[in-house]
């Protein structure tokens, strides 16, 4: 899937493991340091709520096992 590759590459960049779920608040906190350092975008908005739950999807997955 798109967030386990993204989790490779980090991983990779960054040299120690990096699960598919820590990729996606990885990019929530993207957007929240995007909205703090520059002008309002709603944009950036909708993704992070759209990153949380990928991120929330990815634990639930994580938990039950899948």
């Amino acid at each position: 899937s798109l967030h386990e590759l993204f989790a490779e590459l980090v991983t990779v960049y960054l040299g120690h493991n990096v699960t598919p779920d820590q990729a996606a608040f990885i990019m929530v906190l993207l957007k929240v340091a995007r909205h703090e350092n520059g002008a309002f975008n709603p944009d950036d908005g909708v993704d992070a709520t759209s990153y949380t739950a990928i991120y929330a999807a990815l634990c639930g997955d994580k938990k039950n096992g899948r």
